[in-house]
């Protein structure tokens, strides 16, 4: 190989290796909140998209507020499960807790979910409705990411 090649060969290199990551990044998928976002900017009438994108911002506060309740919950119940001297009671109370949390958080989100389909068309909902479902996988697959590290 002579001199310019070598050359021409780690500047391709090189190059590659600037790329690459630019590529995967760009070639990534859009997360649901970023696709319900775009979708809701797509709706023509200027009321009813800023209606639904201060809808959308609740959902996501929602989401997250569940999010963070589940993976605070998931790391006491490793706490009080690793404490030997722990008592059923006070793991009974932990769970106590987090079904009362939950369903909060789940009655909060099914009424922001409702507010959003009463503002958007049918057909609009039915794009909005199949977004908000990966959300909500998005949120649990992050809740079960989280708890693996523990």
């Amino acid at each position: 190989m002579n001199k310019a090649t070598m050359i021409l060969s780690r500047a391709a290199l090189v190059l590659l290796l600037l790329i690459t990551p630019l590529l995967l990044v760009s070639c990534s998928k859009p997360s649901a909140m970023e696709r319900l976002n775009a979708h809701i900017l797509s709706v023509k009438d200027i009321e009813r998209s800023a209606q639904l994108t201060e809808i959308a911002g609740r959902l996501e506060q929602a989401v997250g507020a569940l999010q963070s309740d589940t993976q605070d919950f998931n790391e006491r119940l490793t706490k009080l499960n690793a404490d030997y001297n722990v008592t059923s009671a006070q793991i009974s109370q932990a769970l106590k807790a987090y079904d009362s949390t939950r369903a909060a958080h789940q009655a909060d989100i099914l009424s922001i979910l409702l507010e959003m389909k009463a503002a958007s068309t049918p057909e609009e909902w039915a794009k909005l409705s199949d977004i908000h479902i990966d959300l909500l996988r998005e949120t649990f697959e992050k809740i079960q990411a989280s708890g693996k590290g523990a």
